[in-house]
């Protein structure tokens, strides 16, 4: 299916309408991303590790909340799913307003200056959320991660989005779920990984999960952060060949 997906061609669009009638094929995108190398090396490497530590909860926190808290599956569900669609929704929606709000400001990176400070104000929440003895204070951190984490898929579409030309974003979107997809399959694993081969104690998936955020957010802030001056000279750039 995504193979399928970069070999779609894009809708006519007005700006583009002189090559209406020429099929856009994967050396397009290739070419494009050969261009924007610099760019799309640190912003989708951000994505990255900013998906394997959001994957890794998703995975995990069911289990983390049993094994520490005993908690039943049941109390698991109707908590953590009330948390995560109310926590995600509205910080999904200011992540939003707050990216077009720096863009209006001039910022040609707002989304990923939201992305990052996004990643900064929820790596605390995450590396203390699991640690906590007390349970109400584990549900309002893991809360506060998810009101900020949320946000990343839409972020990074919009950012990965602002790094094409007209006539591939709809590869580029498909590339960027290829990413994401990748990421999904690591994110758990890792976590895995640190219970089974480093604590070698399930009890202590609380550990791994806290762990895991420590490393992988710290790093896709960098990534964020070495992306923005690359990210500029993109978009300007293809905002100029558009004109």
């Amino acid at each position: 299916v995504m193979a399928a997906a970069f070999a779609l061609r894009e809708p006519p669009r007005r700006e583009v309408a002189d090559i209406a009638n020429k099929q856009i094929i994967g050396k397009e995108l290739f070419l494009h991303i050969s261009e924007h190398k610099k760019t799309l090396f640190f912003l989708l490497s951000a994505l990255m590790f900013q998906a394997i530590t959001f994957y890794s909860f998703s995975a995990w926190a069911p289990t983390m909340l049993v094994r520490t808290y005993g908690l039943s599956l049941t109390e698991v569900g109707m908590s953590l799913g009330s948390i995560t669609i109310i926590a995600s929704i509205l910080g999904t929606i200011i992540a939003g307003n707050a990216s077009d709000r720096l863009i209006l400001l001039g910022y040609h990176d707002g989304p990923v200056r939201a992305a990052m400070i996004a990643c900064v104000l929820a790596l605390p929440a995450i590396v203390l959320a699991p640690l906590m003895e007390s349970l109400m204070l584990c549900w309002i951190l893991l809360a506060v991660y998810l009101f900020f984490i949320s946000s990343f898929v839409t972020l990074g579409l919009v950012a990965v989005a602002s790094v094409a030309t007209s006539n591939l974003k709809g590869q580029m979107t498909a590339f960027f779920a290829l990413v994401m997809m990748i990421s999904g399959i690591f994110g758990p694993q890792i976590t895995a990984g640190f219970t089974d081969f480093i604590f070698m104690d399930e009890a202590k998936i609380n550990l791994s999960l806290s762990i895991t955020g420590a490393i992988s957010l710290p790093i896709a802030i960098l990534f964020f952060r070495l992306s923005l001056p690359h990210l500029r000279n993109s978009v300007v750039q293809i905002e100029q060949s558009a004109n």
